[in-house]
């Protein structure tokens, strides 16, 4: 089992919509199960997608 070795929070996660670096790298944090995110903000997440609408 891997060790999260990076807190992600949401803007980070905004980060990859805007920044192909930026995705790839995170791709690659998860994938390595290298990125841990708390429950707030897993719920923040959830509570924004909600009301999502494209712009």
């Amino acid at each position: 089992m891997a060790i999260a070795r990076h807190l992600a929070d949401k803007s980070v996660l905004e980060q990859q919509r805007h920044s192909d670096a930026a995705g790839g790298l995170l791709r690659a944090l998860v994938a390595d199960g290298a990125l841990y995110m708390t429950e707030i903000v897993a719920l923040e997440l959830l509570y924004s997608a909600r009301r999502w609408r494209p712009h």
